[in-house]
């Protein structure tokens, strides 16, 4: 959960491994589990705004766009429960 706060921060921070560390304290697990985390946040942005500019000339591209962004952060909101 603590992580969930300040995942904001961080994404909007210039920020390095030592600042993750800092709000996480030593526990190396919660540090790996945030940071894969991000990671795959980040990969879910570069996918599916490449996905909308492939697809985003019509109605029903947007909203298959818009779909699959639903399902993936979904998914990640369930990975973040389980893991922080």
């Amino acid at each position: 959960m603590l992580g969930l706060l300040y995942l904001s921060r961080l994404e909007s921070a210039d920020c390095n491994i030592d600042d993750i560390s800092e709000y996480l304290g030593s526990n190396r697990t919660a540090t790996a589990a945030f940071l894969s985390i991000l990671r795959k946040e980040n990969l879910v942005r570069s996918e599916t705004e490449r996905y909308r500019q492939k697809y985003s000339l019509t109605p029903r591209g947007i909203r298959k766009a818009e779909e699959i962004e639903s399902r993936i952060n979904s998914r990640l909101m369930q990975y973040r429960e389980q893991h922080i």
